[in-house]
């Protein structure tokens, strides 16, 4: 009689605890959902070869700050042509996101001369940020993946 009812409270606790850690996992999933990396995937995979040697011909390139500090508001990048001169009057866009979270931050830049685009973000999670920089100029557009590390 005890080996049995052993058995049953046995199968009842194997039971519960796999209904907790598919309950854990699905709230975890919900939690930390990824943002997206690209609007078309496949799309982009056919057309990679061809966006390399663009960001090849172009040249362009786009500094972010490695650190900056907790609750700063403006962010400033510098954009520069293939000679490493300053990339006037091109239109600069980023999102802004800390790491892990799905809190994304869409951003317009405002220029500030010699190269420099200014834009407000609010800084408010200490740790790792991504930062997708976007410029557009004439008819080209090119993308830029950065990190930068927000220190309280």
């Amino acid at each position: 009689m005890w080996c049995r009812m052993n058995y049953k409270i046995l199968i009842a606790l194997v039971l519960a605890g796999g209904i907790a850690i598919i309950t854990a996992a699905v709230f975890i999933g919900i939690e930390k959902r990824d943002m997206v990396v690209a609007d078309d995937p496949y799309q982009e995979g056919l057309n990679f070869d061809q966006t390399l040697k663009k960001y090849k011909e172009l040249g362009w390139s786009v500094a972010v700050p490695a650190v900056v500090k907790l609750g700063e508001s403006k962010l400033t990048l510098m954009v520069s042509d293939k000679d490493g001169g300053p990339l006037e009057g091109a239109e600069i866009t980023f999102t802004a996101n800390p790491m892990g979270t799905p809190d994304v931050r869409n951003c317009r830049c405002s220029a500030a001369g010699a190269g420099r685009y200014e834009a407000a973000v609010p800084f408010d999670r200490k740790g790792y940020w991504d930062i997708t920089v976007k410029v557009s100029f004439g008819k080209e557009t090119l993308k830029f993946s950065n990190k930068l590390n927000v220190e309280g």
